[in-house]
């Protein structure tokens, strides 16, 4: 059986009402799963020096996590949204 994976990753900008609109769109668009990423912003996933891009808002790259994930009671709201129109949500 194939599966269709949405990625959906960090294109919510730590909005979790367009977490929750991505969801619904991949659902009707077909999708099986519907997949987002989530990242501990340490010290030791900084880029290497001289390589280092982020967003203008956010002072390092571990900003920019914290800004775009969510916390455990959020990423619940979102695997419910996930069963709730019948797809599989997945978070790596």
């Amino acid at each position: 059986m194939t599966e269709i994976i949405a990625e959906v990753g960090l294109q919510h900008d730590g909005s979790l009402r367009d977490a929750l609109a991505f969801v619904r769109a991949c659902a009707k668009a077909g999708a099986d799963v519907v997949k987002f990423q989530d990242h501990y912003g340490d010290t030791n996933s900084e880029f290497r020096l001289g390589t280092e891009h982020h967003f203008p808002q956010d002072d390092n790259r571990q900003a920019y996590w914290r800004r775009t994930g969510f916390t455990v009671k959020q990423w619940g709201r979102v695997a419910q949204e996930c069963a709730d129109v019948g797809v599989e949500y997945l978070c790596t």
